[in-house]
């Protein structure tokens, strides 16, 4: 079985955490063309290490705080901050059982699509608008991209 991931930025992981996220878009790539109803994702998220030897390699012994987790650069100023990227499989604690997947239009969220996405805003009109501008940052500017919808069960344990 290959490794399934996908990476989530830090106010992703805290809405996930918190139950308020259950869906994930994701412009539709050969990378997920194999990926199934019952498969389970590993959700990879920026972390930090505390590493006497800061470009040395990663290693499970060493202590690990999720940059999620931190509310401010302080908390973390002696560890290596290191990319979701590279986040190795021994440091991911979240991992999601795909439910359901569809293929869709972005232009066709709703404002019910954008809360299990994680998004809160004050009226529906700010809430869509944040998640096209989260959306925009993390994927940049694209014209109404096909996106495949990821329903994901809450984090099941499989360590």
């Amino acid at each position: 079985m290959s490794d399934k991931t996908l990476i989530f930025c830090g106010q992703m992981i805290k809405a996930y955490m918190s139950g308020i996220k259950t869906h994930t878009r994701r412009i539709v790539d050969k990378r997920y063309e194999n990926w199934r109803i019952g498969d389970v994702v590993r959700f990879k998220e920026a972390f930090a290490v505390l590493s006497d030897n800061m470009c040395g390699p990663l290693s499970n012994i060493q202590p690990i705080v999720y940059i999620a987790d931190t509310e401010d650069r302080q908390t973390i100023e002696d560890y290596r901050v290191v990319s979701p990227i590279f986040m190795p499989k021994w440091a991911s604690r979240i991992y999601g059982q795909i439910k359901e997947i569809r293929t869709d239009n972005l232009m066709n969220i709703t404002y019910e699509d954008v809360i299990a996405e994680g998004i809160r805003a004050e009226t529906e009109d700010k809430a869509i608008q944040e998640y096209f501008d989260l959306f925009e940052k993390l994927n940049g500017v694209k014209p109404n991209p096909n996106i495949e919808v990821y329903v994901f069960g809450f984090n099941i344990d499989i360590k």
